[in-house]
């Protein structure tokens, strides 16, 4: 009779070691890595194209995705073209994380900005580049969608 009990109190211990190690892999992405559950930080800040070494994506590209697997950070670079530049700026829509499937989606876009000043009739470029950095580890896919007011790109990266 002890024997059945202890194999039935094992069996519980057993069990509940088990579901740990699943919910554990549950959290690593399709490449074996450490899946990220949250954006940590994001930043974008308007660049000069000698800061690129005058490289990088012109307004009829779409941005460009680097990874830094190491430091859990993407930097997307782009340049972007719009109207009214006292009125508008260049800034982060959506960023958002998809732990179930481990897709990051950035959109980069024209936001207006509140001024008293009449905006001007102006057309300006500019190149921008944005940095998130995520908990740990790298999304299986990231998509960034640049979208101008004539125009819109989008950019995956497996």
């Amino acid at each position: 009779m002890k024997r059945r009990e202890i194999a039935t109190v094992t069996g519980i211990a057993l069990s509940q070691c088990l579901v740990g190690c699943l919910d554990r892999d549950d959290a690593s992405s399709s490449n074996g890595s450490v899946a990220p559950s949250e954006i940590v930080n994001q930043e974008l800040k308007i660049i000069s194209r000698e800061e690129l070494d005058n490289s990088g994506p012109s307004v009829d590209e779409p941005p460009a995705i680097t990874i830094n697997e190491t430091e859990s950070q993407i930097e997307i670079v782009g340049r972007i073209s719009y109207g009214q530049s006292n009125c508008n700026e260049i800034g982060f829509g959506d960023v958002n994380i998809d732990t179930s499937s481990n897709d990051l989606i950035i959109d980069v876009n024209v936001q207006e900005i509140d001024t008293d000043d009449d905006c001007h009739s102006d057309l300006k470029e500019e190149t921008y580049r944005g940095k998130i950095e995520l908990d740990e580890g790298v999304p299986d896919v990231i998509t960034v969608g640049e979208y101008g007011p004539n125009y819109s790109f989008e950019e995956t990266k497996p």
